[in-house]
């Protein structure tokens, strides 16, 4: 019997990671019928022992000889999966409760134009994980800033910590380490881009779900754990930071012009310029990594982002 619903994981050298992921999954989906496709990013570590441990007729691997990036990674297992469903699940997640990812698909379906789907992701301590966003559009980043500005007032803070939470939230974005959608919907907004890098792919995915008519959405019915960072933070330190500012920087000029994307790139850096005055109001402890945090914003808004290929270069790109 075909599978409903493929799971594509990509890996790149999280074995033990991996195996949690995949043991959460076949623990707790009791109901949905599912495949899952673990594409090998070219890891170091071998994970034929992990995945011995599981279903032959439930789970296949495809083993790349380069690392293609997350995206084009995620494209392949697509093209060789057969559900009518995709889930994208980094091996950083841990389904923790019974039939998650069926109850999300069930809510999924019955929402005529849902694009992209994810369910609440929380922190390993169990706080809420942020991982839906705008787009870096000008008129958005204000209205970001406005409001993290404002919430530091308690008054508005208690305020909107009474609100009552909706079970169901139209976004701009969800980030891949979560993400489900019809295989439909996927082809339609034309796959991950194969030239995208770091957050680049789930926010051109999103937008291209936008684009042909679907609408992206956050489901808080239903909670998976998102560890992440896991295999990121040994390969690009530092540096991780500057690399999905990269992908924004990208994004704002693809989609909104010269004029768009300057403008966008100057609230960013204004916005950083505000926090680090604001420091000895907002901040409490750790001043020093705060105001550091805010000046590689504009540090790299200023002088890194305007000297062509050295992001690429520093986060050892492959070119396609």
């Amino acid at each position: 019997m075909a599978p409903e619903i493929s799971i594509v994981i990509v890996h790149w050298n999280t074995p033990e990671m991996l195996n949690d992921c995949l043991k959460s999954i076949f623990d707790n989906e009791t109901l949905l019928k599912f495949e899952i496709v673990v594409v090998d990013n070219h890891s170091k570590q071998d994970i034929s022992a992990v995945i011995e441990k599981y279903p032959t007729n439930k789970i296949q691997v495809i083993k790349l000889y380069k690392n293609i990036g997350f995206g084009p990674a995620c494209n392949m297992g697509v093209e060789k999966s057969k559900g009518e469903y995709l889930l994208f699940v980094g091996p950083d997640v841990l389904i923790i409760r019974q039939n998650t990812i069926y109850n999300t698909l069930e809510k999924l379906k019955t929402i005529p134009n849902a694009g992209a789907f994810s369910c609440q992701l929380l922190n390993r301590d169990g706080t809420a994980q942020r991982h839906s966003f705008n787009f870096p559009r000008a008129d958005k980043i204000i209205g970001e800033w406005w409001f993290d500005a404002t919430n530091r007032i308690p008054y508005i803070f208690h305020k909107r910590q009474r609100r009552p939470l909706l079970m169901l939230q139209k976004v701009d974005m969800v980030i891949a380490h979560w993400l489900m959608v019809s295989r439909y919907a996927f082809l339609k907004a034309g796959m991950f881009p194969q030239n995208a890098f770091m957050f680049g792919d789930d926010i051109e995915l999103n937008k291209a779900l936008i684009d042909v008519g679907y609408a992206n959405y956050v489901y808080y019915g239903e909670q998976s754990i998102h560890i992440g960072r896991q295999s990121t933070k040994f390969a690009y330190k530092d540096n991780l930071h500057y690399i999905v500012q990269n992908s924004v920087c990208k994004f704002a000029f693809r989609h909104y012009g010269v004029f768009g994307g300057c403008l966008s790139i100057a609230i960013f850096i204004l916005e950083a310029i505000y926090n680090i005055i604001m420091t000895p109001i907002y901040v409490k402890k750790d001043r020093k990594k705060f105001i550091f945090e805010n000046w590689r914003v504009i540090w790299h808004y200023l002088a890194y982002q305007w000297r062509p290929g050295y992001i690429d270069k520093m986060a050892g790109v492959t070119k396609l």
